[in-house]
């Protein structure tokens, strides 16, 4: 074997680690990632915001929950921190921010708001 022959092989096999190496990580950092999806207690969020009668609307904005409400004083900002949700008010417009799974979680908080209407 010629010295050029032993250096292409060596920077081969590096290559070959550094690729088999690579998606070790990026595969551990996805099972870490979607083991972290849990979904909130939807229904302790609905009481938290006033309950059924207290939202208009609610809009996702990425991670942003926007919620449309009636009173928002009737929102529970202790309830929301046992939750682990933070956001803030302008106007009658609540922007929480969800960090797993916001497109679940309005799905099911407008569910359970439209269970009552029908």
């Amino acid at each position: 074997m010629t010295t050029e022959q032993i250096i292409a092989l060596s920077i081969s096999l590096a290559v070959i680690v550094l690729g088999v190496t690579y998606l070790y990580i990026y595969h551990r950092k996805n099972q870490k990632s979607s083991k972290g999806t849990a979904v909130l207690d939807v229904q302790r969020l609905l009481e938290a915001l006033g309950g059924k009668e207290n939202i208009n609307g609610t809009f996702l904005d990425h991670k942003r929950l926007k919620i449309q409400l009636n009173n928002p004083k009737l929102v529970s900002q202790a309830l929301l921190k046992t939750l682990d949700i933070s956001g803030f008010l302008t106007g009658k417009e609540l922007k929480l921010l969800i960090k797993d799974n916001p497109i679940e979680v309005k799905n099911k908080l407008d569910k359970l708001r439209n269970e009552v209407r029908q």
